[in-house]
């Protein structure tokens, strides 16, 4: 692995041209990462993780089995990365809160879990509009339409 080291005035020298430029090694030593790295620095780190009396082990939302692998736990961090960058690139669409109201009236509240089905259209942007546009194309030309 290549060792890279800070120079006064700044610059960035790699390890074997430090003895054929002058410089000694005793500048400080600075790691190089690509343009697109995650760089997470240790003390940006959650709490210390506990062993919880289940066997797992907990950090935050974080919960895994206490027999695993380093390498597993690295894994899964990588998966809540992607989800992390996936949300930032499709971020979630404003509840609208009438919307909502409506749709839960329509679909009786409170039965077969009208309220989650009411959240879950308003949550991917429907709006009393298009709602109105796919029921009555659903009753007038689709598969639930008069014969």
């Amino acid at each position: 692995m290549t060792r890279y080291f800070q120079l006064p005035e700044g610059g960035i020298i790699r390890e074997e041209w430090l003895p054929n430029m002058g410089f000694s090694a005793s500048y400080p030593e600075v790691q190089v990462v690509p343009l697109d790295a995650i760089v997470i620095r240790r003390e940006e780190f959650a709490a210390r993780p506990v062993l919880h009396h289940e066997g797992q082990i907990k950090s935050g939302g974080a919960v895994i089995p206490s027999h695993s692998l380093p390498e597993y736990a690295e894994d899964t961090a990588r998966h809540y990365l992607a989800l992390a960058q996936w949300l930032r690139e499709n971020p979630p669409v404003a509840v609208d809160e009438a919307l909502k109201s409506d749709l839960e009236a329509a679909f009786h509240a409170g039965e077969y879990g009208a309220t989650k089905v009411a959240a879950f259209l308003a949550e991917r942007g429907w709006t009393k509009k298009t709602f109105a546009e796919q029921f009555n194309e659903h009753f007038t030309t689709g598969p639930g339409a008069a014969s």
